[in-house]
């Protein structure tokens, strides 16, 4: 038996499983040739993961587009709908009702392709090239004449927005409990400790952030 037919034999799930620790260890190995240590940080990582989901949401989309017998090239027009949508609804009320617009803007773009095809049978690719091309003009327009003037704001880029998803800072909670154990202590010379090492208040990591040290 040779390897292709021991290949063949695998479950799908294994060779995925295969696949990806041959991907590792390539990565690794690349990392050690060339002494990129940034190859595999946690930062890299982060990045490559908000970077590429966007992209698999726009697979899954198309893929779920050629299961019911649609062919839809006009998803990235349905993505800059969203995303202008999202950003005037961060801008005006937060990042909670940019999110709900967001999702509305995408829905939209999805019904007008809906309606164009199944409803009127207009062909699946022209209703599609056509969406893209409306999409970009259209949300173009908008930026020029909501967000140019603003703050922050300009035909590619929308003002700030109002309020962000609210986040939990481990530190910050461990820093406002009561067992004086679990806070954070200062080296010594830091401007929070006072030239020696003790317990502080909550507030400790404002003054002396790159000295803090916590118990373990």
């Amino acid at each position: 038996m040779n390897a292709i037919d021991r290949w063949n034999e695998l479950s799908k799930g294994r060779r995925t499983l295969l696949l990806a620790g041959v991907g590792v260890v390539l990565l690794a190995l690349t990392r050690v040739v060339t002494g990129a240590d940034d190859l595999t940080s946690s930062g890299t990582v982060g990045t490559t993961l908000r970077l590429t989901i966007p992209i698999l949401l726009a697979g899954m989309a198309g893929l779920w587009a050629e299961r019911v017998g649609i062919v839809n090239i006009g998803i990235e027009g349905m993505m800059i709908m969203g995303t202008w949508f999202g950003a005037y609804g961060a801008w005006q009320w937060g990042a909670w009702a940019g999110l709900i617009l967001a999702i509305v803007g995408g829905m939209l773009g999805g019904l007008i392709h809906a309606v164009a095809t199944v409803t009127f049978n207009v062909d699946h690719i022209i209703s599609g090239v056509a969406i893209n091309l409306f999409a970009l003009g259209a949300m173009r327009y908008l930026s020029e004449l909501v967000f140019v003037g603003e703050s922050g704001g300009g035909i590619s880029q929308s003002p700030q927005q109002r309020s962000g998803i609210p986040t939990v800072d481990v530190r910050s909670w461990r820093a406002g409990t009561s067992d004086p154990g679990s806070r954070p202590t200062c080296s010594a010379g830091s401007s929070g400790s006072g030239g020696s090492s003790s317990p502080t208040s909550p507030g400790c990591c404002a003054a002396c952030s790159t000295t803090c040290r916590w118990p373990r």
